[in-house]
């Protein structure tokens, strides 16, 4: 179906309104407070699509979101999915910042944990994360006759006796443990004291080096792996050499680093005071040593999150990625580049991501949230947004005008509630002469009038 129909609205102060969306162009509903332009944008086109959004999850899923109910309106036809974008004051909380509403965030965090380097933050070594091939080959290295112990570690200061979970050990076939530095047999009787924080290691296996113990010696470091329970922020595996030295150390780098952001520092001042402190640790970073221990071209996230919309383009763009998961890296740094590209038409080029989102003006967060779902890349979906343009400066306008003809060239259908005069004449002055997708349609008057191109009153 080439178009969204709406027959018999009655949401509100319309009165049997019905109307017709071309699903492929730029439509505004406009006209005077209390008309019912959010009515017919919102209470009901977008209250239909996330009713029919939640019909369509499973059983269990409805029924711990709930059932929505059905808007007023005899009908509704040719609707596609929705996203919309509602007037909505800044969150008050201090956690909040324009990298986490625009999601910019996620990607820098992952594209860190990829490929930051890291250096321990209490010894200044290099800290990095390990294929089990790359750490069988290592070991091979080490030289023939060499005797080995592979280690997995299960508790890490941790109090109580562990009695249940040395039971259920013994059960899994493992014979050894190490409990505080000391060797046990699984079978033996121990008994840990209550009260006293534990470290416990399971004895995979005991090796010694030599061309025919290549798969055994694999074999035993990936059963590590998965028998890993411990937090990513103090995992560890080691390979302890027969003189009790450790052979190699994973620290998992790529998880700490994945955690950064969510990761508050435990000394910031009480998020809900009027006025914050920062904190003496990190200096109002609010990551974690771990955390702040990568970087990327010696760049650290907070760092990087400092650096205002337009410097994160450049810097961003300047880098190269090398290695087998440099195809990665190259994906999340498109994905993080189109968000800002719509930062930037948005008119938000001097914001930086850490900024506080409850430090935005109305519009500004308006357009940030706005950026968000434009850089989705969504296709096939109905856009709703709520005057995009509130607060924007004129000479910005042409700029979200052309992020918004871009999600109608992805085969989007954008229904805007505006009062901005140069939007709805861009509505109603057809942008293609086949009618091409990305086409303007029009204004819409509530009562499903079409407002022509000329004329438009200048109120």
């Amino acid at each position: 179906m080439a178009s969204i129909t709406v027959r018999g609205a009655r949401t509100h102060n319309l009165q049997n309104i019905t109307v017709e969306i071309p699903r492929d162009a730029l439509v505004v509903i406009t006209g005077p407070s209390g008309s019912g332009k959010s009515s017919l944008a919102f209470s009901t086109l977008h209250a239909e699509g996330q009713r029919r959004y939640i019909e369509a999850l499973g059983v269990a899923a409805r029924r711990s979101v709930g059932r929505l109910p059905r808007p007023p309106v005899d009908a509704i036809d040719g609707l596609t999915p929705t996203v919309a974008v509602a007037q909505a004051p800044p969150p008050a909380t201090a956690r909040a910042t324009v990298g986490t509403i625009t999601e910019i965030d996620d990607h820098l965090r992952l594209l860190m944990a990829r490929m930051g380097r890291a250096l321990c933050p209490n010894c200044g070594a290099e800290v990095r994360a390990t294929h089990p091939a790359e750490i069988v080959a290592e070991v091979m290295a080490l030289g023939e006759g060499r005797r080995l112990s592979v280690h997995a570690p299960v508790v890490r200061g941790v109090s109580g006796d562990h009695r249940a979970s040395w039971l259920a050990w013994r059960k899994e076939g493992f014979v050894r443990a190490r409990v505080d530095g000391v060797d046990h047999d699984l079978g033996d009787d121990v008994t840990l004291d209550p009260a006293r924080p534990h470290d416990i290691d399971l004895v995979i296996d005991r090796v010694v080096v030599k061309d025919g113990a290549r798969g055994r010696i694999q074999e035993a470091v990936e059963l590590a792996m998965r028998w890993d329970e411990l937090p990513p922020e103090s995992r560890e595996w080691v390979l302890l050499g027969d003189d009790d030295s450790p052979g190699l150390l994973d620290a998992s780098a790529r998880t700490a680093a994945a955690k950064a952001r969510d990761d508050a520092d435990e000394a910031v001042a009480d998020l809900r005071w009027e006025e914050t402190v920062p904190c003496r640790r990190c200096s109002g970073q609010r990551l974690r040593p771990e955390a702040l221990a990568f970087s990327i071209d010696g760049r650290s996230i907070a760092a990087i999150a400092a650096l205002s919309v337009g410097s994160l383009e450049e810097f961003l763009r300047g880098l190269t990625f090398t290695g087998a998961l440099a195809p990665v890296a190259d994906a999340l740094r498109v994905e993080a580049l189109g968000r800002l590209g719509y930062l930037e038409r948005a008119g938000l080029d001097y914001l930086s991501l850490d900024r506080p989102a409850r430090t935005l003006s109305h519009g500004e967060f308006q357009r940030a949230r706005l950026a968000a779902q434009l850089g989705g890349g969504l296709s096939g979906v109905t856009y709703i947004l709520d005057e995009p343009t509130l607060g924007l400066h004129p000479r910005d306008g042409d700029r979200l005008m052309t992020a918004i003809r871009d999600l109608l060239a992805r085969g989007n259908a954008v229904v805007l509630v505006e009062h901005d005069l140069d939007v709805i004449a861009a509505s109603t002055t057809s942008s293609t002469s086949d009618r091409a997708p990305g086409r303007a349609a029009g204004a819409w008057s509530p009562k499903g009038r079409r407002i022509p191109s000329r004329g438009i009153p200048r109120a």
